[in-house]
């Protein structure tokens, strides 16, 4: 008879939190991440490639026509330095993360390096980087040239309360199997 207790309980116990997971999000946004690759096409740069990510939010879109959301964390690699959401030029109001018809375009993230110049600009599938200098400090040698992105179809960012509630009901799976295992000694 407790085995019943027991099977009710973690039952009980993972239905709850999960019930707190969707309680504690009325709205039911889910997070999403994509990844993204731009491949240098011309310039001294060509033939190089740089990853990165981003993260965003979809409780403000409808999948109606053009849509932007800020992304909430955007991490890319460029010519050795990662450039942050944080030194978007627009930063807390941009990068944003376009769609058309909930369909992603893409990225359109447009950083100041530590000069305060624009190191490149990354618009949805275009990509170009610039020469500049600061004064009579050269900041760049890396020339001028554009690219392509790619990207990865975003996917769900697991909520930490789901993983939570899923665990525990894990747990007392393997603990019953355990303890059938140890009755059958």
């Amino acid at each position: 008879m407790p085995r019943i207790w027991q099977k009710i309980a973690v039952a009980t116990t993972g239905a709850a939190l999960t019930i707190a997971a969707i309680d504690a999000n009325p709205a039911h946004a889910l997070r999403f991440k994509s990844n993204f690759t731009v491949d240098i096409t011309t310039g001294d740069l060509a033939g190089n490639s740089y990853d990165g990510y981003f993260t965003f939010e979809d409780s403000e879109l409808t999948g109606i026509g053009n849509e932007e959301v800020v992304a909430d964390k955007v991490s890319f690699d460029f010519n050795g330095i990662t450039y942050t959401e944080e030194q978007d030029f627009d930063y807390p109001n941009a990068p944003l993360v376009e769609f058309d018809g909930g369909s992603l375009l893409g990225l359109n993230f447009v950083p100041f390096d530590e000069f305060f110049a624009l190191p490149f600009d990354l618009i949805n599938d275009s990509f170009q980087y610039f020469a500049h200098n600061s004064g009579e400090v050269v900041v760049s040698f890396q020339g001028e040239g554009v690219g392509s992105v790619t990207y990865t179809e975003p996917e769900t960012i697991p909520e930490p309360a789901t993983i939570l509630g899923l665990s525990v009901v894990a747990a007392g799976l393997l603990l019953r199997k355990k303890q059938g295992a140890s009755q059958n000694i």
